[in-house]
């Protein structure tokens, strides 16, 4: 009995030993701090970065910004966008909204629409293919109001 009580501690002892690294602060190397800086994940350390990889850092964070905008997620900071760049997220919304209506899925906001779009929506039939509508109205080579396919 006291062969298996010894036992029974020297397995603990063991199975607790290596958590006590595991504990230990794990500090990433320079190139893997800047992959996590350049994803803009939370384990970046700014600290490490170097002022030649700042920039690099700045410019993957404006671009992931743009893209959150242009495809009208809720993290998009409009603010930091250049007058092109709004240009460019203000059409991609007014097609996303277009396109909702014209499809009868997910918002639309019938009061963005020109008078046209307008008239074209409230004419669709109340059932019926309205996924076929979104895909012509978007295809590759065709002219919408919001400039999308040119």
């Amino acid at each position: 009995m006291m062969i298996i009580a010894r036992c029974a501690v020297l397995l603990s002892v063991l199975a607790i030993w290596p958590m006590g690294s595991i504990a230990q602060s794990y500090e990433p190397s320079n190139s893997q701090n800047l992959e996590e800086c350049l994803q803009g994940f939370s384990d970046c350390n700014m600290k490490q970065v170097d002022a030649s990889e700042q920039q690099l850092v700045a410019q993957a964070l404006r671009d992931q910004n743009f893209q959150d905008c242009y495809f009208g997620f809720s993290n998009c900071n409009s603010t930091n966008l250049t007058a092109p760049e709004s240009s460019l997220v203000a059409r991609a919304a007014r097609a996303r909204n277009l396109k909702n209506c014209l499809v009868g899925i997910g918002d639309c906001n019938k009061g963005q629409l020109s008078e046209s779009e307008r008239q074209t929506v409230e004419h669709l039939p109340p059932e019926g293919p309205r996924e076929d509508l979104g895909r012509i109205c978007f295809r590759q080579g065709s002219h919408n109001s919001a400039g999308f396919g040119k």
